[in-house]
């Protein structure tokens, strides 16, 4: 399976998954550096930029004047994926308490 197949499966954009495997593959990147590395116009950079950071998967460095946006580890990757079916497991056991007797198999 590809790595933004994988990402995909976990929520990520399309242009999230370039985004940030182009910052694991180089580390700590301008934006300038991002739209190289992804091809990705500008402006649609700076429009996943921060859902990425707020999503916890990316920090920005500030080195003088210029910011550097860095990739968290991929380890929160995992962090994630257990939340998620954690969250589902939750899900599963309320729709079996919302369901009728006859629907959960019980008499």
């Amino acid at each position: 399976m590809e790595n933004d197949d994988i990402l995909a499966k976990l929520g990520f954009s399309k242009e999230e998954s370039k985004i940030y495997l182009a910052l694991i593959s180089f580390g700590s990147s301008r934006i300038s550096d991002v739209v190289r590395h992804t091809s990705l116009h500008r402006p649609i950079v700076y429009k996943f930029i921060p859902k990425l950071e707020a999503a916890g998967f990316i920090s920005v460095v500030i080195r003088g004047k210029q910011k550097y946006y860095h990739p968290e580890s991929p380890s929160k990757l995992q962090y994630l994926a257990e939340m998620r079916i954690s969250e589902y497991g939750r899900m599963v056991e309320e729709l079996k308490k919302s369901t009728i007797p006859e629907a959960s198999g019980q008499s």
